[in-house]
């Protein structure tokens, strides 16, 4: 019985979602909003919609994502990227939930280019669209990010890449608008210090290569970070794990390691002390509760 109430209930919602959708579509037919007196000829209207929302998803979408790479440069058009985002925000919200992905795809493959102006172009264009769609997509975007670039120098380009979105976004957004995606964010960053990422930048091969490999930006992108979330309780998502990051990649014997914990630490004071939602008794509470746990 569980099993059918689950489906029915998934059904319902579904239904619910389309029935939602059909009035967003009247209302944008009618050049009303979705409080607009029905009528008569209110299914008409619906059919319409619908129809240009098949047409634009099925004919229009495709046309205008092949228009996104350049043939000639191999980089990301911005101008295109914003068009199509544009477009993606005005339709009805599970359209754009199961379009982003794609687009948000084929913005990030740029990422994985040799040459040096097509990663840059495609920065611009994540940057922009990162920017555009606001601190609820971040997330999404970060997760392609990691999702694409795995191996080689891309995990170089990938937190090159976070930093350089993070500086264009945080700036932004508000105070706590990044705390649901902040655990992916600290994942990343700690991944380029302590990983893989940070092993390759010491390949001469890589570093005289790859602009992304002569330095480490996710000491800033912490910086960025702790200077959005919110101090309770997303500050338990930034110390513990850098503290544990640290330990795991061999921090108690290396000193380089146990040097860049040291600098993502100080990053991260950095960050919280340009944070208004830092205050004077969680703070001392909190700093209470660090020094009893690790002091002994």
């Amino acid at each position: 019985h569980s099993a059918t109430e689950a489906a029915e209930a998934a059904a319902e919602e579904e239904d619910g979602e389309e029935a939602g959708e059909d009035e967003l579509l009247v209302g944008a037919a009618e050049g009303g909003g979705a409080d607009a007196a029905p009528s008569a000829d209110d299914e008409a209207v619906r059919a319409r919609a619908r129809a240009i929302l098949q047409a634009v998803q099925g004919k229009l979408l495709p046309q205008l994502y092949n228009h996104i790479k350049d043939p000639k440069t191999e980089g990301a058009r911005v101008s295109v990227a914003l068009a199509v985002l544009k477009l993606l925000k005005l339709m009805p919200p599970r359209v754009l939930k199961l379009q982003l992905r794609g687009f948000l795809m084929r913005l990030v493959a740029t990422l994985s280019s040799r040459e040096k102006s097509v990663r840059q172009k495609g920065r611009e264009a994540l940057a922009m669209v990162a920017v555009e769609l606001g601190a609820e997509h971040f997330g999404a975007i970060a997760y392609e990010l990691q999702s694409s670039l795995r191996r080689g120098f891309q995990l170089q380009v990938l937190g090159h890449a976070l930093h350089f979105l993070l500086a264009k976004l945080v700036p932004t957004v508000a105070v706590g608008s990044l705390d649901s995606c902040a655990p992916l964010l600290v994942r990343l960053i700690l991944a380029d210090v302590f990983g893989e990422a940070a092993e390759k930048k010491e390949v001469d091969a890589i570093a005289n290569s790859m602009r992304e490999a002569h330095s480490t930006m996710s000491f800033a992108s912490m910086e960025l970070l702790a200077s959005v979330i919110t101090f309770v309780p997303t500050v338990n998502e930034l110390v513990p794990h850098i503290h544990r990051a640290a330990v795991d990649a061999g921090g108690a014997t290396t000193l380089k390691h146990a040097n860049n914990a040291r600098e993502l630490l100080r990053r991260c004071v950095i960050g919280l002390s340009a944070n208004p939602s830092v205050g004077l008794q969680p703070l001392t509470v909190y700093c209470a509760g660090l020094l009893s746990t690790h002091l002994p």
